[in-house]
């Protein structure tokens, strides 16, 4: 319940029956003699109560307090409501957006879609002011029912296709800046998180170099093309069954062909992935360059320094064919 203009001050309400006296302490001097009709707001919120054709201007006490007594339609509540002061609407026209205000009625002439809102023209929920600040238009005109890309163009680089409004090519939806951006790649210039989505959704627009990057804890893969966890990983593991107890462990990542040691480490980077012991020990005939890979798949093998393969030490270990296996062993001979 208030009036739309800048400067408010409070008012006390006072009830007898069908009348209510306000008596209203000024913020400071009231710069004309306003009528009740200029004083109080033509907002629903505030008008509906009373009845618009006897509202009376009773007096004006001195330049601090004003008393207004009212006929209202309907019962109100006592208590403590603002009202404003300022210049009547006809001394300083029809309000723009951000204008000092009345009425949403007044907003309304000169910009489509806009109201009074706390005593200032804005725009309606779900509505935007455009570049000149001139006009609200749709927040997210993206998948709105068109005929032509003129329906679309409330909405930066939006296009109509299938007579539905969609961002154009190399464009993506950007709900938070209200416009079709152009996507971009790690590394690339942006504005808002979502040119950064089309390489990888986890993927942020960094503040304040403005350009996509992996957000914390994530780095980017070789091409620059997707983000995977950094150097280190951590996980939460139960130190007991039902026990209130936990152990938090932090592990190095290691991507697919790495050295690990369990395969949480692999999990990070391949969710299908684990960590084979020994994966890539060599067994006997096979290609090596030393003998720790050779000594690592089969006991007493070594790398012979001439053919470069593996093979069981010689004066120490024969080869021997294990039976239903493919693979041979060295037993000490």
């Amino acid at each position: 319940m208030s009036l739309r203009f800048a400067v408010f001050c409070e008012c006390g309400i006072s009830i007898w029956g069908s009348f209510v006296l306000l008596v209203c302490a000024l913020s400071q001097t009231q710069a004309q003699a306003n009528t009740v009709g200029q004083v109080l707001s033509q907002d629903s919120s505030w008008y509906s109560p009373w009845s618009t054709n006897i509202l009376q201007w009773i007096t004006r006490v001195d330049a601090a307090v004003l008393l207004f007594l009212i006929e209202i339609s309907r019962p109100i509540d006592s208590g403590t409501v603002k009202i404003f002061q300022g210049k009547p609407a006809q001394e300083t026209g029809d309000p723009a957006l951000g204008d000092d205000c009345w009425s949403s009625e007044r907003c309304q002439v000169r910009t489509r879609n806009s109201e009074c809102t706390e005593g200032r023209c804005t725009c309606k929920l779900d509505y935007i002011p455009d570049a000149t600040l001139r006009n609200c238009i749709y927040k997210n005109v993206i998948g709105r029912i068109c005929g032509s890309d003129a329906d679309c163009s409330q909405y930066n680089s939006a296009i109509c296709s299938g007579e539905t409004c969609i961002c154009g090519l190399n464009f993506i939806n950007a709900p938070s800046a209200s416009a079709c951006l152009p996507v971009s790649s790690i590394g690339g210039k942006c504005a808002v998180d979502e040119q950064c989505w089309r390489v990888t959704n986890l993927s942020i627009c960094d503040n304040p170099t403005m350009l996509c990057s992996c957000p914390v804890r994530y780095v980017n893969d070789a091409n620059g093309k997707t983000c995977l966890p950094g150097d280190t990983y951590q996980d939460t593991y139960s130190a007991k069954e039902r026990s209130p107890n936990e152990l938090v462990a932090t592990f190095e990542v290691k991507r697919l062909d790495e050295p690990c040691v369990i395969s949480d480490q692999c999990l990070a980077t391949s969710p299908d992935s684990t960590c084979l012991k020994n994966a890539d020990a060599l067994g006997l005939g096979e290609d090596c360059v030393t003998g720790d890979l050779c000594q690592a798949r089969v006991t007493g093998s070594t790398c012979d320094a001439g053919s470069k393969k593996c093979v069981c030490e010689a004066n120490n270990y024969v080869q021997f064919r294990i039976p239903n296996q493919t693979l041979d062993t060295c037993i000490p001979g």
